[in-house]
């Protein structure tokens, strides 16, 4: 029996179409709105969270995707983010879930290691070739926890598997 029996094999439903398009062409006029406006905070650490949490393919990828725009947008080196967002997600995280059981404390220090480590992360690789490094800003500060307290309520998983 199928479980979606409104589905077949080569068919798109076009309303699912409809909506992920509609999420995409949001998130990246928010991204356009959060580079004119400085405290609308560009959603980085709630994608990097986002993308944590969840194990999923797809959900992994689409952060990717985002956090590939939001480099290009702030003039970071093209792939930083993700080299980040993976050695995070692969050697970080397993040991900090050894350790913290409440997936909302994940949730919060995943968005805030989100902007601070990328930022120790970019200054160590800046260093390395030379170039200036970058500046630490209150704005960092806001952005993460302003994300921190989004992310905590958005993100509803109680227990860590």
């Amino acid at each position: 029996m199928q479980t979606l029996s409104s589905m077949q094999r080569d068919s798109i439903d076009p309303l699912s179409l409809t909506i992920a398009c509609v999420a995409v062409a949001l998130l990246v006029i928010y991204e356009a709105l959060s580079t004119i406006y400085y405290l609308l905070p560009p959603l980085f650490g709630f994608a990097f969270a986002f993308a944590s949490m969840r194990r999923e393919p797809i959900v992994l990828y689409s952060a990717i995707v985002y956090i590939v725009f939001y480099e290009a947008d702030h003039s970071h080196i093209v792939g930083s983010c993700v080299l980040f967002l993976l050695i995070y997600v692969k050697l970080l995280l397993p040991r900090l879930r050894d350790v913290i059981f409440s997936a909302r404390v994940v949730v919060a220090f995943s968005c805030f290691f989100a902007y601070f480590g990328y930022f120790i992360f970019m200054n160590v690789v800046l260093m390395i070739f030379g170039a200036p490094t970058m500046e630490l800003n209150w704005l960092l500060f806001y952005y993460a926890g302003v994300e921190s307290a989004l992310a905590m309520i958005l993100i509803r998983k109680q227990r860590l598997n």
